[in-house]
């Protein structure tokens, strides 16, 4: 018991320190778009009406800072905010029409939307397996996107 509290004391000690940042406590918000595509495997069409995108706050530890990239085939997103790319590129495995969830992650110091109804734009790809693009559409999304 003596020593939990020791190592209790210390942590509260470095924490108050600044020797640990609030950094650490630090949250970001994360785009999950819920893309569903139709037709084909090598003609696939983005299904709007059932594509939908939410934002969720992650902490900064928990937050997807890279870009993600899968093996080919693969189905692609990035975002843009006042012709500025603003998210990490990130991809899944592409296996034809279906529903496909993706995680993607806003950079560190660019402008995200921040107020009601302002809009981001979401570039969505697919590439088949010898890296053809065989979809390319822009999607228009609303902050906060819980559509």
């Amino acid at each position: 018991m003596k020593k939990f509290i020791i190592l209790l004391l210390i942590g509260v000690i470095v924490f108050q320190s600044g020797c640990i940042t609030s950094q650490f406590l630090e949250t970001r918000p994360v785009l999950y778009l819920n893309v569903s595509i139709m037709g084909t495997f090598d003609k696939p069409i983005i299904d709007t009406t059932n594509t939908s995108a939410s934002i969720e706050v992650l902490p900064l530890l928990k937050n997807p800072r890279y870009d993600k990239s899968s093996t080919l085939p693969i189905i692609y997103v990035e975002v843009f905010h006042s012709q500025d790319k603003i998210s990490y590129s990130t991809s899944e495995p592409y296996n034809g029409p279906g529903n496909y969830i993706l995680e993607v992650a806003f950079k560190d110091g660019k402008k995200i939307p921040t107020s009601t109804n302002e809009s981001m734009t979401v570039l969505v790809g697919a590439f088949d397996q010898s890296g053809t693009m065989i979809l390319k559409e822009y999607i228009n999304v609303r902050w906060p996107a819980n559509s």
